[in-house]
């Protein structure tokens, strides 16, 4: 399922997907498949990633949130 929190979050940030991957050192690549949800960042790269795009891990993909 997408990652609509993700893509908003990159949105605001007026950031590309290649410049967030760039941004990570991953490739752009990956880093879309955590926007289609394919895969999930494990917390280290979560927390990256989030600081990134100026957000949080729990409002990206709830991390530390019960379920």
């Amino acid at each position: 399922m997408k990652n609509n929190n993700l893509v908003a979050a990159r949105t605001q940030a007026l950031m590309t997907q290649k410049e967030v991957a760039t941004k990570l050192g991953i490739a752009e690549s990956a880093y879309r498949r955590y926007e289609l949800g394919r895969t999930t960042p494990n917390a280290v790269m979560g927390n990256i990633i989030a600081k990134v795009l100026n957000s949080t891990s729990e409002h990206l993909w709830g991390y530390g949130t019960a379920k």
